[in-house]
């Protein structure tokens, strides 16, 4: 296992204070609303994603260029956020960290920390940012209409009926915006020292299940956008190889099957509900999305971002981890 040192200066000496003019004109990167975001947090979310450590510049550059643009879209949810009125409490972000910290039974936290290149303080800054915007997003949700029961019974009939009796699976889902971001995440999923599928779920993916580990519970064949049927071909913790679709480009693992059984209108009633509602919430996130871009809420300049890449790259540092032990305990967060 190697760890990433990122030898870089975000500020400007003491000893050269920059003209006004000069500040101005100073190149950005990413932009949201107007103004420019600070290019420390987003290398961080590079290096946090592992962008240095792709080998080809060019899937490098559209890999950070993909991030820019998600980094860009959650710093706009969060202003939005905070301009509505919500906060978050410190008891919510220590309630949040101390789920996240039991998340990890296995591996001490503290080393988690240090493998996601975050500070304590920073990762607290993280799950408040993450907070802001699920409670931002769930008061949108919750002035969606509610499923109908018409809508209820047509998915019922036309999905589920001509399924029943046939085989259901468990599986895990990754799903990413670019195919070299997607490449590069399935290569760390494989071999003898492989990621968990569950962690870079949590780490990587854009799905709703994300936060969940990527887990997708009970389907059938048929009953799911057509992309995720390649589960069905797929041996038990088989890692399937990349599938772009519409959404984008998804990363599978199958978990169990088992062969389905008949079921009626009110025993699948509560799920098919979960189903529907869930495809109106990915639809109003994507609508949130379109909306930023559409009134030029996050920009990017890809001239200087590819410019500032390459000078990123030469002072990146890749040195072994002194100590890989998981059960060894450390008393700070680099």
């Amino acid at each position: 296992m190697k760890r990433l040192v990122l030898l870089l200066t975000l500020t400007i000496p003491l000893a050269c204070p920059q003209d006004p003019v000069q500040k101005k004109a100073r190149s950005w990167i990413l932009k949201v609303d107007g103004e420019t975001v600070p290019e420390a947090s987003l290398v961080l979310y590079w290096a946090q994603r592992e962008v240095f450590e792709l080998k080809d510049v060019d899937a490098q550059l559209k890999v950070a260029t993909g991030l820019a643009k998600n980094f860009g879209e959650e710093t706009a949810l969060v202003q939005e956020a905070l301009a509505s009125g919500l906060t978050i409490s410190i008891e919510e972000v220590n309630r949040a960290a101390r789920k996240s910290a039991a998340e990890f039974k296995r591996l001490n936290f503290v080393q988690l920390l240090n493998q996601e290149k975050w500070t304590l303080p920073a990762f607290r800054k993280q799950l408040e940012k993450r907070l802001l915007i699920k409670h931002y997003l769930q008061a949108q949700k919750e002035k969606l209409p509610p499923v109908s029961e018409k809508q209820m019974r047509t998915y019922y009939q036309d999905k589920m009926v001509p399924q029943m009796n046939k085989e259901e699976i468990r599986a895990l889902h990754l799903l990413l915006d670019t195919q070299e971001e997607a490449d590069y995440v399935r290569q760390q999923l494989v071999g003898r020292s492989a990621l968990p599928f569950e962690v870079a779920a949590r780490r990587f993916s854009k799905s709703p299940e994300a936060d969940k580990g990527g887990v997708l519970e009970w389907f059938s064949k048929g009953t799911m956008p057509e992309v995720f049927d390649v589960c069905f071909g797929l041996k038990k913790n088989e890692v399937s190889k990349v599938i772009g679709s519409e959404y984008g480009y998804h990363l599978f693992k199958l978990l169990e099957r088992r062969q389905g059984e008949p079921s009626s209108f009110e025993e699948k009633k509560e799920l098919i509900g979960n189903i529907l509602r869930q495809a109106q919430e990915e639809d109003l996130v994507a609508a949130q999305k379109a909306r930023l871009h559409e009134r030029q809420g996050v920009q990017i300049n890809a001239e200087n971002l590819k410019k500032r890449l390459l000078e990123l790259n030469a002072q990146v540092v890749f040195v072994p981890d002194e100590n890989t032990d998981p059960s060894v305990e450390e008393n700070h967060v680099h």
